[in-house]
């Protein structure tokens, strides 16, 4: 795990490095977590060595944890008794010279209610210490207070976005709160419907029974139910303490120290006897847990110091699956409701309807059977596991772990075969046998619940008997909302649980595909139950019976397989590849825990080899024979001694087109290859192929997630492609329209100059424009080679062999030789980037064996931003246009435009501040680098990476200046002087131009003058969708760029607030200016074109001169994506 710690820590494990000025030595492995800042001196202590904030991106890690039921794990150990509270500090010495390992620290016992842990949507998890101020960082152990014991011990691992671990808690914490609230606001929607408070805009056609009528029906129970869900679910911190049982925990980043050294020390070194008073050992596990030495520290102590404790596994994928399937059937059953009163009852709404159903179940059955791979994992993990091979950073830390595990197990084998027989056999029993809580299968059941009581309403407000109303109840209600689709919902999980191994290759979707057209099928229940109830009540008690059988049926089938299909996981093919011997560690990856990791020079011999397993050697020994003896003599060693550092070994170049590098959703950035089977590891390398040269060296940290990665590849590469397609698709549904093939059911009464018509309108153009973007976007890997430039990059996991020890080897070690023949260092730059040793070596090398080339720094929010941003546009301009035709023009849809105006970009403007934050800190990280304070899991690599650079820069001192000064100054000057990219603004003016074309070809369509349209082109098309809101999105970026910095403690976001009202309120204001213009004549349109030419002018001047000297509080504006030349030498 990682323990909370915000010293100077390695690439993989935060850990405390020797402070010279004193004799206290800490050594941390914050496994798992992100790089850990230096260590900051408290008032009256001597400062450390490492001055950077950022160094070690670890903010205080603490243990890891997982669930997926609560279980009880109770081995008493023979003759051991709880231990005696200490009242005086240990240090790490004494703890491991007495083996007083399980010994209480009293003084330092500080625990954190863990609802209030998850205050401020969640930052003392979702962002690492390592980014927070000094003043912060002391502020996080005043969240926690002293106490005597602890009910939960929160056990992670900071390799895990902490984004899931907020959404896991949450729902932990508050489901019920949830749930109580859904009620309260289904109830109150319903008394405000049926007092005629709330207007019901559509119509439905009741047929129940012998009642026949038009009902009056709304969407306020539906919509109060999903804001309901989502306020209730972020309020959870506020709940009052006596709304719930105590919930003390420890929660490593506020109950550790993260400034004071020697608290700190403390804090980590006594995990053990912060877990011996913890109730509960709860684990929020993910698929790295197992591989940090720390976090199996505390699995191993909390065993033997705490017997009668209880330890829960917590999967944090459960929670991340219900959540998406909440939203997106909440998503379906608006969208539902919505096509019932356009289209009207048929079969076009039958097949929508059955489209809509298939959508959001598609994208939860694919991300529940991809997770519940992981589950199969841990099993996996468990019957392979090997304490020799779960890698620690500081070999005190290794050994004071290993002599604990040594004193309490008897031996390191000891524990060894305890993990992977009685623990392994009591987790598949109690805590992997339950694949979706029944607290979340009630949650689930909300949207289809609030759903079904639209049409309840309806036809009470229509005048339907008690009789029909009794009838709906009891086929929809309770037959099909509650027990059919429940046992739809056990049928999914157990399907995909089943089916999570990878079985048949490239065609493994067919499984995915399977699921989903069966659970589909199921989707046909809905028209019997509507055939039921209407036809009699005695056919909708049929129907209930028939559906509490299939959930009987259901969870007797749960409860009977759920063993048998881990145990069948455990025997597939996918699982069988992984030896008992833990020998996936021993293929060493090339890139791994964010770092390009290689044996060490003696790491290939024929010891080690004979350690793999017979396919691992027959696969290595395959390839080892193709690589002629003169070329395979260049390895790690000899490069090291014979200081040839970036000679080029020609026979291993390989590289791959950046393109085609993102087929399959980008498979290759998003999983680790550790997490491949053999065969599809041994398949990366032949992605790629030989080449003389590459265009370009991506250079990125794999402690970033890879989709973000993917998403900002996709972008870069086909942003002209996705804008080619739009237009494409824009203009062929003009010629629709025109030519009256697409129905246009919406009605608007155009207002232009002297022309006043009720014009028909349509959707099309909002909805294919979007469809177009994803598809074009999705399709990037498909372009043909003639329509892009080349693009043969050097892409880690497919340039250097992946299972070979000797091509693995001098692959990783020759990254020097690559760089040298690259034209480009692409950064794809995220906040842990300086703090990985490797990264910097790269950085170091590119700048003096390629001096020519150019460096293009790429950092990953831009593009995540804008995706955003896109999304929430296009959602904000259908709900606008629907909005439009149910409401009427009028003050009620004004404010519902401005508030769907706000959503969209207030979500866009938050994201955008947070991100530029991590682009100021990147100029911090420079200011303040320190080459020794960047830390390496490997020795070998260390010497091996800082000889290099003494023999490029003349030593690491010279280094170390060179980035504080040149390199810094020459970012801030170019690479980080553009917010957005001018080819992104483009591709954000797109969704409002979809909207604008609706009215336009609506004025079009409805017999507007030439004149009108005209007008209507100048002052909407060009003079607000293009200038004028451009001018806001680059006014917008300038603004949370400058106020990026925080500056107001706890009410910071009040600048937040103020970009918002600044910006949302001149493009609100825009609309109705430019509205009024071109309804008066043409000639003010053409007032407001030149008006908005005028702002965006100044925006673009007031851009170009913020990036051309102004500092932001105290370092240089920075932003992105821009390239500069290699011009520099020693300093």
């Amino acid at each position: 795990m990682g323990v909370a710690t915000s010293l100077p820590a390695p690439a993989d494990c935060c850990q405390v490095q020797q402070d010279s000025a004193s004799s206290t030595a800490l050594a941390v492995e914050i496994c798992d977590a992100g790089p850990i800042p230096a260590a900051h001196p408290v008032p009256g202590q001597q400062e450390p060595a490492q001055a950077g904030l950022e160094d070690e991106g670890r903010g205080t890690n603490a243990l890891p944890v997982t669930e997926m039921e609560s279980m009880e794990l109770a081995e008493p150990e023979a003759g051991h008794a709880k231990s005696k509270p200490m009242p005086i500090g240990i240090s790490k010495s004494q703890r491991v010279t007495h083996g007083r390992y399980s010994e209480v620290d009293m003084e330092i016992v500080r625990g954190i209610s863990l609802r209030k842990s998850l205050a401020n949507l969640g930052r003392v998890w979702r962002y690492s210490p390592q980014t927070w101020s000094m003043e912060d960082r002391m502020s996080l152990y005043q969240l926690s207070k002293e106490v005597p014991e602890f009910q939960m011990f929160i056990s992670h691992t900071w390799r895990t976005p902490g984004r899931w671990k907020v959404l896991s808690l949450s729902f932990q914490c508050g489901w019920h709160h949830v749930l109580l609230c859904w009620c309260g606001a289904v109830f109150l929607c319903f008394g405000l419907c049926l007092a005629d408070v709330l207007p019901m805009p559509f119509k439905y056609k009741a047929r129940i029974l012998g009642f026949t009528g038009l009902c009056p029906m709304g969407f306020w129970v539906l919509l109060g139910a999903f804001l309901t869900t989502v306020l209730s679910l972020a309020s959870v911190p506020l709940l009052p303490d006596r709304c719930q049982r105590s919930d003390i925990s420890f929660v490593d980043v506020t109950s550790i120290h993260q400034v004071d050294h020697m608290l700190m020390e403390r804090g980590v070194y006594g995990i053990a006897g912060f877990l011996s008073i913890s109730s509960e050992l709860r684990i929020l596990w993910s698929s790295p847990y197992l591989s940090r030495l720390w976090c199996v520290f505390e699995l191993a102590a909390y065993k033997k110091v705490n017997p009668e404790g209880k330890i829960t596994f917590r999967p944090l994928f459960v929670e991340r699956v219900v959540s998406v399937m909440m939203a997106s059937t909440y998503v379906f059953a608006m969208a539902f409701l919505i096509a019932r009163d356009i289209l009207g009852p048929g079969a076009i709404l039958l097949g929508f309807g059955f489209a809509m159903w298939v959508c959001p179940y598609s994208l939860g059955i694919y991300l529940l059977r991809m997770n519940f791979r992981e589950k199969h994992q841990l099993v996996s993990q468990l019957a392979s596991f090997d304490l020799d091979q779960v890698d620690c950073a500081e070999k005190f830390d290794r050994d004071f772990i290993h002599a604990a595990i040594e004193k309490w197990y008897g031996s390191k084998s000891a524990f060894t075969q305890f993990v992977r027989q009685d623990l392994r056999q009591e987790l598949e029993k109690t805590a992997l046998a339950t694949r979706i809580p029944r607290r979340y299968l009630m949650l689930m059941l909300t949207p289809v619940l609030s759903l079904s009581s639209e049409f309840f309403l309806a036809n009470w407000k229509g005048g339907a008997p008690f009789e029909c109303l009794f009838s709906f109840a009891v086929g929809i209600f309770i037959a099909f909302d509650i027990f059919y689709l429940m046992a739809c919902y056990l049928l999914m999980a157990y399907l995909c649980d089943v089916l999570a191994p990878k079985r048949f290759g490239c065609l493994d979707h067919l499984q995915t595909l399977f699921v989903i057209v069966l659970v589909g099928l199921m989707s046909y229940g809905l028209q019997w139950s509507a055939q039921a109830y209407q036809a009699s009540l005695a056919g909708a008690f049929i129907f209930l019976a028939l559906s509490m059988v299939f959930a009987a049926l259901m969870w007797w089938l749960e409860g009977k397989k759920c063993s048998q299909s881990i145990k069948e996981a455990h025997e597939s093919p996918e699982m069988k590849e992984l030896p008992s011997s833990g020998v996936p560690s021993q293929i060493v990856e090339a890139i791994e825990g964010g770092e390009k990791t290689a044996p060490g020079p003696a790491s290939a011999d024929k010891g080690q080899m004979a350690a793999l397993g017979p396919a691992e050697t027959e696969a290595t020994h395959a390839e080892s024979q193709s690589v002629p003896a003169a070329i395979s003599t260049l390895g790690s060693s000899d490069r090291l001694t014979q200081r040839r550092y970036s000679e080029v070994d020609v026979e291993i170049v390989r590289g791959i087109s950046l393109r085609k590098s993102l087929a399959n959703l980008g498979r290759v950035w998003r999983y680790s290859p550790k997490t491949w089977s053999l065969e599809d590891r041994m398949s990366l390398y032949q992605l790629s192929a030989k080449v003389p040269k590459f265009q370009m060296f991506i250079s990125h940290t794999w402690w970033t997630p890879g989709r973000w990665k993917v998403l900002s590849l996709s972008f870069q590469c086909g942003w002209h492609h996705v804008l080619l397609c739009w237009c494409g698709t824009v203009i062929l549904c003009w010629c629709l329209y025109l030519a009256d093939f697409l129905p246009m059911p919406f009605k608007y009464k155009a207002r232009i100059m002297d022309f006043t018509e009720l014009c028909p309108m349509g959707f099309w153009v909002l909805a294919a424009g979007f469809l177009s973007t994803v598809l074009s976007l999705s399709s990037v890997p498909l372009l043909p080679d003639r329509c892009q430039r080349s693009d043969i990059s050097f892409v880690d996991v497919t340039s250097i062999h992946q299972v070979d020890h000797m091509l693995m080897e001098r692959g990783v070690y020759g990254i020097a030789g690559f760089l040298s023949i690259s034209s480009e260092l692409r950064i794809l730059w995220s906040s842990p980037y300086l703090s990985r040793l490797w990264c910097v070596f790269e950085l170091a090398a590119y700048k003096k064996v390629n001096p020519e080339g150019k460096i293009t720094l790429r950092p990953l929010f831009v593009e995540r931003v804008v995706s955003v941003m896109m999304v929430s546009t296009y959602v904000f301009a259908m709900l606008f246009l629907i909005a439009r035709d149910v409401i009427g023009p009028g003050a009620i849809l004004l404010g519902f435009s401005f508030a769907m105006w706000v959503v969209p970009y207030s979500l866009g403007i938050y994201l955008l501040r947070m991100n530029f934050r991590e682009k100021h800190q990147l100029i911090s990280q420079l200011a303040s680098f320190d080459l020794d304070q960047v830390d390496c899991a490997e020795s070998f690599d260390r010497t091996f990476i800082h000889s290099a650079i003494e023999k490029w820069y003349g030593s690491k001192g010279a280094f170390t200046q060179f980035v504080r000064n040149d390199l810094r100054l020459e970012l801030e000057k170019t690479a980080l002087a553009t917010r957005i990219p001018r080819r992104y603004l483009m591709l954000m003016l797109t969704p409002i131009l979809s909207l604008s074309s609706e009215f336009f070809v609506a004025n079009w369509k409805g017999g507007a003058p030439f004149e009108c349209l005209f007008s209507f082109a100048v002052g909407i098309f060009v003079a607000f969708d293009i200038f004028y809101l451009m001018a806001c999105y680059l006014l917008m970026a300038y603004l949370c760029d400058v106020l990026a910095p925080r500056r107001f403690g706890c009410l910071d976001h009040l600048q937040t607030l103020f970009v918002i009202v600044l910006v949302v309120g001149l493009m609100s204001y825009g609309v109705q200016w430019s509205a009024q213009a071109y309804q008066a004549s043409l000639a003010g349109a053409f007032v407001f074109l030149a008006i908005s030419v005028v702002f965006a002018v100044l925006m673009w001047w007031l851009e170009g001169r913020s990036r051309c000297g102004q500092t932001c509080h105290g370092s240089s504006k920075d932003a992105r994506d821009t390239e500069f030349p290699q011009n520099t030498g020693t300093p």
